[in-house]
């Protein structure tokens, strides 16, 4: 792309992405890190959560362990 001076727009998810009629120029890279890492030591909960999980799918993920959040 650098070498022919063509632009390059890298995206996640997209769900609060805006994009004009007429598209983006160019080459679109999206990247998906969909990974949930749960991990419980002592009495604490760690939750890591890549980009580009949906929430729906994070909820569900941690309602399946029986953690909840407020």
């Amino acid at each position: 792309a650098k070498k022919h001076n063509v632009a390059v727009t890298i995206v996640g998810n997209g769900s609060n992405l805006l994009i004009k009629e007429n598209g983006i120029k160019g080459i679109v890279i999206k990247i998906e890190f969909n990974d949930i890492n749960i991990e419980e030591k002592e009495d604490k909960v760690y939750i890591k959560v890549g980009a580009g999980v949906k929430l729906g799918k994070l909820a569900r993920d941690l309602l399946k362990k029986s953690i909840r959040w407020i």
